[in-house]
C-alpha cells in the first residue's frame, strides 16, 4: 500500500471517529473505503507509520526549542503542536498507536475486557475525581498508601484497587512499594481547574447519563 495513502487515511480515520464529523456522501464511501484498507495493515505496517510520524514530532520539537513530552510529574502538561506538518503527525500517530493497541488485542478485547477497558478507566477516574486522591498526594513528593487512603474516607483495599489500576492508565505511580506519587496526569488533575471542571462535568453529568441512552432512544 502507498505509504503516504496509508498515512492520510490513518490521520483522517481518527478526525472521522474522535469528534463530531458531517461529510457527503462521497467523502463518506471514501472514508469506508480507506478504514477497510486500514483494516488489513500488519505490525510492521503500522510500526513503520508509527516510526515515521514520531520522527516527524521529535524532529519539531527540537527545532521549535519545546520541552519534551514526559509522563512524568515535572513534564509539561502539554506540549504545543502548530505546524501543518507537526499536526498531521500527531494525528496519524494516535490513529496508528490506536490501530495497533486493537490489532494486538484481538477483535474480542473491546467486549470480554470491559471492566480492564473504557469501563474501568471511566470508573476509577471517577473514583479518583469523588474522592479527591490527587489533593491528598503531596506535589513534588510521595505519601503511604495508608496515608493517603485515610485522608481520602476509603478502606485501603478499595484504595489500592483504585489507583493501581490508574497507575496501568499513568495516573499517578509507586516509586516504591507501597507509595504513592503523582505523574504529569494525576499533578493535572490536581493543579488545573478547567481538568478539574472537566471531570466535574464526567462525573456529575456525562457518566450518569451514558446508562440512560438506550433506554432513551428506545422511547424515540
Amino acid at each position: 500500500m502507498n505509504s503516504i495513502i496509508s498515512r492520510n487515511c490513518l490521520a483522517r480515520s481518527f478526525s472521522f471517529q474522535r469528534r463530531p464529523y458531517f461529510v457527503t456522501a462521497k467523502e463518506q464511501g471514501t472514508f469506508c473505503w480507506e478504514i477497510t484498507e486500514i483494516l488489513k495493515m500488519s505490525f510492521t505496517d503500522l510500526a513503520e507509520l508509527i516510526l515515521r510520524d514520531a520522527r516527524v514530532l521529535d524532529k519539531y520539537i527540537q527545532e521549535a526549542n519545546l520541552p519534551r513530552p514526559s509522563l512524568d510529574a515535572k513534564g509539561p502538561a502539554r506540549t504545543p503542536f502548530n505546524g501543518k506538518e507537526a499536526i498531521i503527525a500527531r494525528a496519524g500517530l494516535l490513529a496508528t498507536t490506536h490501530k495497533l493497541h486493537h490489532l494486538t488485542q484481538g477483535p474480542t478485547a473491546p467486549w470480554m475486557g470491559t471492566f480492564n477497558g473504557a469501563y474501568g478507566d471511566a470508573m476509577t477516574s471517577a473514583a479518583i475525581y469523588h474522592f479527591k486522591i490527587a489533593d491528598h498526594v503531596p506535589i513534588g513528593g510521595e505519601a503511604s498508601f495508608e496515608q493517603v487512603a485515610l485522608k481520602a474516607g476509603l478502606a485501603l483495599r478499595d484504595f489500592k484497587m483504585i489507583v493501581r489500576y490508574a497507575m496501568t492508565n499513568f495516573i499517578f505511580c509507586e516509586p516504591r512499594p507501597g507509595f504513592i506519587a503523582h505523574t504529569a496526569s494525576s499533578r493535572v488533575l490536581a493543579e488545573n481547574k478547567l481538568v478539574r471542571s472537566l471531570m466535574s462535568m464526567g462525573v456529575n453529568e456525562i457518566f450518569p447519563g451514558i446508562v440512560k441512552v438506550c433506554r432513551r432512544l428506545t422511547m424515540l
